[in-house]
């Protein structure tokens, strides 16, 4: 009795790691976007994945890369890096802060787009409601684009012709981490390889800064402070994450992680001091309850913690 009495107590400890990894990852819109304002897209991005890196190293840690699939360590280096240059590119150039959270509310497309991964590519099953979770998701972030009216055709098309850089590296990015989880899922055999794939991402941007010229980044309180956020809640929030899977309750972790977007919209809004519209709320809305609606598609399905 005493035995089990601990075996729950650390797995409730675990969850709740687990949990402060989804807070954390839901900060990391507004805190790119904070830190891109002090040191550019990508001196900024450059800035705070190598910081994160250093925190991945003191919480994660490294492994042997002999250890590693090699196809993982190929093609899962690849997938992230690039996802990662998306994510950070598309919130660092968008024109307003209204705007990097809108890219952000497009990221978070890849929930919806890894569960269909999942069933086209690695053979999940899932009823139904997957086709209404589907639809849910696009029409609320059809939703959110529209502006203040909500879904306007017109008005969402001129929103994304304003900055289509933004707009597209956030679908692509949406739809390439989906096709990451559904590879890893694959072929990692269980490794975890951040700590190596946020080095990289922080040398392909010093290469891009160095190449291309990121702009002059204007180092203050505010952005050194800015900056140690952001790659914290990116390092310590994917090792949180690692602890959670691996020893908490993953039906909890996996059903609050679809809560992100709405969670990352509040956390925006107040780190970044901009207001949204009811219709913002009721697009983020529509792309929690059509990412929940998929999920529950997988749910009673063998095998649904996976695709997660």
């Amino acid at each position: 009795m005493e035995a089990k009495r601990i075996t729950m107590k650390n797995t409730n400890r675990a969850t709740m790691i687990g949990l402060v990894a989804i807070l954390l990852w839901s900060s990391i819109v507004g805190l790119i976007r904070s830190v891109s304002e002090h040191l550019g897209p990508t001196g900024g991005a450059a800035m705070m994945y190598s910081v994160a890196s250093v925190f991945l190293l003191l919480s994660v840690g490294w492994v042997k890369l002999s250890e590693f699939p090699r196809r993982y360590l190929v093609w899962g280096s690849l997938l992230f890096v690039v996802y990662e240059l998306c994510l950070a590119l598309s919130i660092g150039h968008a024109n307003t802060a209204r705007q990097a959270i809108e890219v952000g509310m497009v990221n978070y497309l890849w929930p919806v787009f890894t569960i269909v991964a999942a069933i086209l590519f690695n053979g999940q099953r899932a009823n139904w409601l997957i086709v209404p979770g589907f639809v849910l998701s696009i029409v609320g972030i059809c939703w959110v684009l529209g502006g203040e009216q909500g879904f306007d055709a017109a008005g969402m098309l001129a929103n994304v012709r304003d900055n289509p850089l933004s707009y597209g590296l956030a679908f692509a990015g949406a739809l390439i981490w989906a096709a990451y989880c559904a590879l890893t899922a694959r072929i990692a055999n269980g490794k975890n390889g951040v700590t190596l794939f946020f080095i990289l991402v922080s040398l392909t941007l010093w290469t891009k800064y160095a190449v291309q010229g990121g702009g002059q980044m204007n180092f203050s309180f505010d952005a050194v402070v800015y900056l140690a956020l952001a790659a914290a809640a990116m390092g310590f929030g994917y090792g949180a994450w690692n602890i959670g899977i691996l020893h908490g309750n993953v039906t909890i972790l996996a059903g609050a992680s679809y809560f992100i977007p709405v969670l990352s919209a509040a956390l925006s809004s107040v780190l970044l001091r901009t207001p949204l519209s009811w219709a913002f709320w009721q697009g983020a809305a529509m792309v929690c309850g059509g990412a929940i609606l998929c999920w529950l598609a997988t749910r009673a399905r063998r095998g649904a913690a996976a695709t997660v």
